[in-house]
Parts: C-alpha cells; sequence; structure tokens
C-alpha cells in the first residue's frame, strides 16, 4: 500500500472537522482516507461497467415514460 502526505490549509480545518463529526469518521485522517477510497473505488467501478450502467440506466428510465 501507498503512504500519502495530504497538507490541508488551515482554513479548511473547521469544515474538515464538521464533516468528521457528520459522517463519525471519528478522525481527519480516517474520513480522508475512506472519502478518496471511495473516490478510487467508484472511478474503477465506471471504467471498468460504465456501459453496462448506462445502457441499465437507460432501460430503467424507459420503465417510467
Amino acid at each position: 500500500m501507498a503512504v500519502f502526505s495530504i497538507n490541508v490549509p488551515n482554513e479548511f480545518l473547521p469544515t474538515l472537522d464538521e464533516l468528521v463529526i457528520q459522517t463519525g469518521a471519528g478522525s481527519r485522517e480516517l474520513w480522508l482516507r475512506n472519502t478518496i477510497g471511495n473516490m478510487l473505488i467508484q472511478y474503477q467501478v465506471q471504467k471498468e461497467l460504465g456501459q453496462q450502467i448506462q445502457r441499465r440506466t437507460l432501460e430503467l428510465s424507459n420503465l417510467w415514460r
């Protein structure tokens, strides 16, 4: 596993702390790890299954017309 260092400007620390509290992440580090992990997972799923998801979304959307 790779290790990264993220520098968050002081102006954003209150906002980051609010997000940590709202999500119950427990710490800034855990919130950032979870958020970045979710972004990477979503990107990979979209890359691998994007066309299938788009096709199925269209099929389901057509049911409402």
